[in-house]
């Protein structure tokens, strides 16, 4: 019995994921991608990360407390405790923005993390266009 607890306890993930929302836009917009977050997490520091979201690197904007406004460049992240979610905003769009993001909780063991797929799309001479990106 014990073997089968250590070799379950090493078989859990770090992070638990869920599943998420579809972002299309064009370059040059500003998207607001709304995450949200179950009650007993309103004091959780919450973060928004790009694909793969495994280093520190990858994390584009954190909170350290609540009701916060975080402002970093193009991307601005606003906790909303009341209505249990926060909102990242991206301004100013690229077509390098596309590809897969996640609305992250911080948490002591085990981080949880919601996938949000963002396009961006290019529009020229009445056509769109979007770069080329492979996302799992």
């Amino acid at each position: 019995i014990m073997t089968f607890l250590i070799v379950f306890s090493l078989v859990l993930p770090s992070v638990l994921m869920k599943s998420g929302n579809v972002y299309v836009r064009t370059v040059g917009e500003t998207v607001q991608i709304r995450c949200p977050y179950p009650d007993d997490h309103r004091y959780t520091p919450k973060y928004f990360c790009r694909h793969p979201c495994k280093s520190s690197e990858q994390v584009l904007i954190k909170t350290a407390k609540t009701y916060q406004v975080v402002l970093d460049g193009r991307y601005s992240l606003t906790d909303t405790v009341n209505g249990q979610f926060f909102t990242v905003t991206i301004k100013h769009l690229r077509l390098t923005d596309s590809g897969v993001y996640y609305c992250g909780l911080d948490q002591w063991f085990i981080d949880t993390l919601k996938k949000v797929n963002l396009s961006v799309l290019q529009y020229i001479y009445g056509h769109f266009f979007r770069s080329e990106t492979t996302c799992p």
